[in-house]
């Protein structure tokens, strides 16, 4: 008799074989494309079953007494897997060379992998040799959890009970196979001849099939149909000429000899042999299965003495350790550990053991999960990196789907080149494998864990499209939901917070994913950078939850947040206290938060790249559809076409602006149906945002637009981008402070004050109120029109009354030369009372005289080129001007799911408190 040593070694040979063939298998699959899904399902199989066997082979050898019944039990599995994995050996080290063979020829290429589609689908024998694996992975799983029951530590009857649900389950499924197998053997068994039968058929019926089925697959040339060649499966006779680009009948023979021969190193008599082993061994294991829960039925029970635990002193296990990186990371979590990029490839599924199954609904790319084996079986991290593996795989198949259609519907290919590739993104999840010992984890833990850290597991939670429901820190109750998917999470004693994942419905990874940036990690915990950063957040955002408040970082995750950042940025009393009151106003179109994170938030996206989604960083909700930003931009052009014959602004800062409007909407003239570049599209947002970054900053572009540019840190800018950066401020601070009023004052209060030393005797001018008792296609006229003719020019007015008081208080002598050596609040930049005027008191003569100096200096400054947007001078109207047309190119640019609503947990950006997924 073998012992389990001797066993076990025999066992990692098997295990061997089947990685190789998995592996062989997934390459196939890879190079043939969607005809390689039959391929794919196979080596998935083929790789779960190994792993199954592995961690059978890691029981018996960590099992004290495993009976001489089970031993024997899996000798025989291994004996039977064993005649079956070599003829898929000798088949995948066949079709591996045809593949580079044919490689030069896309037709024959082609054809080669519609011949591979339907051997995998069709071919008797390789679906004999499928359902015998099959079987042999049914009743391991069946042996795998009697092990656990007999040799479990914890024998409470709560554990024991939870033990002998999961045997009866596996025990369920090994009998529904034996029924059907005896019902099969009985028609089988009844045939004469069988032997010549087999032979004249040329194969092995599955055991699901009755054995006097005409076999389709191994018929003579001669016997060739139509109706196979019209569906691509051809078999061409002898005397057939050669497809034009396609196989010729020589080389067609030859690969189904070889085909053939591969599948056929079991004779038919030794086949049918091995279909009666296996109804044997079912039988087996079912009369063992049933002895071990007879066992165990009075264990656990009160009073019983705690049997001894019969694993070995010392066992150990891997431990998977998630965490988020860029894909260029060499250093993890794990010293001097193997890191694993969960990129949805075939070595990454493979390293993993993942379990991405793509089934024949490919066509909506919308998946059912499967079931899992008794390898993850209760461990949800399973799944997790299942759908992490999916989320990667489906977002850049999509994205490859929509640059093949962009081709079609442009008719020329993408002059940028071809889509982001892996390589290129920086943010992915990431694992690696740690070995722990059982001794150092709880008692109430009964199987392999995860482990992470919270910060990584809310970006995990973010990148495959869920939202948090509950975060309760206080009492430990963590739920958060979304794309068919929830995680959720509680405290457990001797441990700590436990996560567990499960996927509740189909999932959609397509155009939704989140784009692939590092600093879009921040964004998870309502921490928003803004172009003014500080330079030791270069390295490492996580100091973003740490530094003071100032305008580098933005918090917007709360009431509370987004009322301090209101008043970093200078806004008075009245006007922070407005989001502290739940009764107040903030919203007009869209909740005004989201104009501070346009005006102020850097570039997420990528160039060259359509990914346009961003977790939510504010507690308010994104609604598309109450405005668009398509219409809102084209009516701001309007609107500058207009103030660009102001005097009191700079016509080479309005006249780029006014183009970039115009490339934008070239790209995409509107509608519901694209019929320009979305590529160039996004690039010309990307382009104009950036532009739009230089007037804002003072600082000149150096390259392709990064999210992170120069420092930001007072002590490092020039004192001309100090002045910007402090003229930028004030103009949002007074901008908001008209806006949120005007949001909460009544209509007459708004057209009447004319006491406010900010405010202008308006009556004729529209308010807020008419906004929302317009039609829905007028609001975004009304809207900009209020913007324009109302907010824009009561900010500025508001500023110029500071700074004459300012200046008033300075010639008195009230601020000390001390306080006049540093530098002011403001520049001495030109203001709407320098320029004299407005386009409200503007004479025709005039705006002639302003469209042909406007001609002359836009001409002059962009075509000799020397002079960039950062050198030019700009006032208070121009900097007003920019950030309203960088917000809305911004928000157009990135997108939120509307169900995405921030949770308050800033201080938990960049947090190492380990957590762990069951």
């Amino acid at each position: 008799m073998s012992d389990p040593f001797s066993i076990a070694s025999g066992a990692a040979g098997i295990i061997s074989l089947g990685l190789e063939i998995a592996q062989g298998l997934y390459q196939i699959a890879g190079a043939i494309g969607s005809a390689g899904l039959e391929v794919r399902t196979y080596a998935e199989e083929i790789n779960q079953f190994s792993k199954l066997l592995d961690q059978v082979k890691n029981e018996l050898t960590q099992s004290a007494n495993v009976s001489v019944d089970l031993q024997s039990l899996i000798k025989d599995v291994m004996d039977v897997c064993n005649r079956a994995l070599t003829p898929l050996d000798c088949l995948q080290k066949t079709l591996k060379p045809l593949l580079v063979r044919f490689k030069s020829s896309p037709g024959k290429f082609r054809q080669l992998g519609l011949r591979l589609q339907w051997v995998f689908s069709s071919r008797e024998k390789l679906l004999f040799y499928r359902e015998v694996l099959k079987g042999q992975h049914r009743i391991l799983d069946t042996t795998l959890q009697v092990m656990i029951l007999q040799t479990t530590r914890d024998r409470s009857p709560q554990h024991i009970s939870i033990m002998q649900l999961f045997l009866r389950n596996s025990m369920s499924a090994v009998d529904q196979s034996h029924s059907e197998d005896r019902r099969t053997g009985s028609r089988l068994l009844s045939q004469q001849s069988l032997p010549e039968r087999l032979e004249a058929t040329g194969g092995i019926h599955t055991v699901n099939d009755t054995i006097d089925m005409t076999l389709r697959v191994v018929s003579s040339a001669s016997r060739s149909t139509p109706s196979e060649e019209n569906v691509g499966l051809v078999r061409l006779s002898a005397t057939s000429t050669q497809l034009s680009e396609g196989l010729s009948s020589q080389e067609v023979e030859a690969i189904d000899m070889q085909i053939e021969k591969d599948l056929s190193s079991e004779s038919p008599e030794s086949a049918h042999d091995l279909w009666l082993d296996m109804g044997s061994m079912q039988r087996k294991a079912l009369r063992l299965a049933s002895q071990a829960l007879h066992s165990s039925q009075g264990a656990g029970k009160e009073g019983d003495k705690p049997s001894t635990p019969q694993h070995r002193s010392d066992p150990d296990f891997e431990m998977p350790v998630l965490f988020v990186c860029p894909p260029t990371n060499t250093h993890g979590p794990v010293v001097d550990g193997e890191i694993i990029y969960l990129n949805g490839t075939d070595e990454s599924l493979a390293a993993t053991g993942s379990n991405l199954r793509v089934k024949r609904a490919l066509e909506d790319q919308l998946y059912t999960q499967e079931v899992g084996t008794a390898n993850d079986e209760g461990s949800t991290w399973a799944n997790l990196l299942n759908e992490l593996q999916r989320m990667e795989h489906d977002s850049m198949a999509w994205e490859k789907e929509e640059y093949d259609k962009e081709e079609d519907r442009t008719g020329e290919p993408n002059p940028d080149g071809v889509p982001a590739v892996w390589f290129q993104h920086t943010m992915a999840a990431a694992l690696q494998k740690q070995r722990r010992k059982w001794d150092t984890m709880p008692s109430n833990v009964k199987r392999p864990y995860a482990m992470t850290t919270i910060s990584y597991l809310i970006e995990m939670a973010a990148m495959l499209g869920l939202y948090w429901k509950v975060f309760d820190r206080s009492e430990d109750k963590y739920r958060a939901e979304g794309n068919g998917c929830m995680l959720t999470g509680t405290a457990v004693p001797e441990l700590g917070l436990v996560f567990t994942f499960q996927v509740t419905g189909k999932r959609r990874f397509r155009e939704t994913r989140l784009i692939p940036a590092d600093e879009v990690r921040n964004l998870c915990f309502g921490v928003v950078p803004t172009i003014y950063q500080h330079p030791n957040d270069k390295e490492g955002t996580e100091l973003l939850s740490e530094q003071p408040l100032d305008l580098s970082v933005l918090r917007l995750g709360s009431q509370r947040e987004i009322a301090e950042t209101l008043e970093m940025i200078g806004c008075n009393t009245n006007t922070c206290n407005l989001f502290l009151d739940e009764t107040k106003n903030v919203k007009h179109l869209f909740p005004v938060v989201f104009e501070i994170l346009g005006m102020l938030s850097p570039t997420f996206h990528t160039p060259v790249s359509i990914f346009t989604y961003l977790p939510n960083p504010t507690n308010k909700a994104w609604d598309k559809r109450s405005a668009s930003l398509s219409r809102l931009l084209a009516v701001y052009i309007e609107h500058l076409h207009v103030a660009s014959f102001e005097k009191c602004s700079n016509p080479v800062a309005t006249e780029v602006l006014i183009n970039h409007g115009h490339q934008i909407f070239q790209h995409n003239p509107g509608g519901s149906e694209w019929t320009g570049s979305k590529v160039k599209w996004l690039g010309a947002l990307h382009e104009a945002i950036c532009d739009c970054d230089q007037v804002l900053t003072a600082k000149a572009n150096t390259g392709t637009p990064q999210i992170r540019r120069q420092p930001g840190n007072p002590s490092q800018e020039t004192p001309r981008q100090t002045s910007r950066r402090r003229v930028v401020q004030d103009v949002l601070k007074f901008h908001l402070q008209e806006v949120l009023k005007a949001l909460n004052e009544g209509d007459d209060q708004i057209k009447n004050s004319s006491n406010s030393p900010t405010f202008d005797d308006v009556e004729d001018k529209v308010c807020f109120q008419d906004i929302a008792e317009a039609e829905t296609d007028l609001r975004q006229e009304i809207f900009m029109e209020l913007y324009f003719e109302t907010v824009r020019f009561k900010a500025c007015r508001a500023m110029e009354a500071v700074e004459y008081r300012k200046h008033r208080r300075i010639r008195r002598g009230s601020i000390s030369t001390k306080d006049d050596s540093t530098e002011p609040s403001s520049p001495a930049l030109p203001t709407t009372d320098q320029h004299r005027g407005s386009v409200r008191d503007a004479s025709p003569s005039d705006m002639r005289d302003m469209q042909l100096s406007l001609g002359k200096a836009v001409s002059s400054s962009i075509s000799v080129g020397k002079r960039s947007l950062s050198e030019e001078e700009v006032s208070h109207i121009d900097v007003w001007h920019t950030l309203i047309f960088r917000m809305l190119c911004w928000l157009t640019l990135h997108e939120f799911n509307s169900l995405d609503v921030q949770v308050s947990k800033s201080e938990l950006l960049g947090s190492q408190m380990p957590v762990y997924i069951s």
